[in-house]
């Protein structure tokens, strides 16, 4: 995964110096476009990345077959994801969480 926003990092950068030199207004526009458009994909990405991991683990621990299919997914917990100096971190962090559900 850190390789992947490595990744985004860098298409950011390298995108943004085609706009470095066309003026504030401009600068501006892209900004705006990389805050709402991009970061809300990347958000729902994650989203979605996290949901499939929760279903996939229903299906190895849960025994009934039926109903499945039709699963609402209901939060039990938030989880935010921060990046920071280039790490990304969890709050609230996997140890807390793991002793919470014991």
């Amino acid at each position: 995964m850190k390789q992947y926003l490595e990744d985004i990092r860098k298409i950011l950068s390298q995108t943004y110096e085609a706009f470095m030199f066309k003026g504030p207004d401009i600068q501006k526009v892209w900004f705006k476009y990389v805050v709402q458009k991009i970061d809300m994909e990347i958000e729902e990405s994650l989203k979605k990345s996290v949901k499939m991991s929760l279903l996939d683990l229903l299906r190895v621990v849960g025994d009934d077959e039926e109903g499945k299919e039709n699963i609402t997914a209901i939060p039990i917990f938030k989880l935010s994801v921060e990046l920071e100096a280039g790490k990304i971190g969890f709050r609230p962090n996997s140890d807390y969480l793991l002793n919470m559900m014991r």
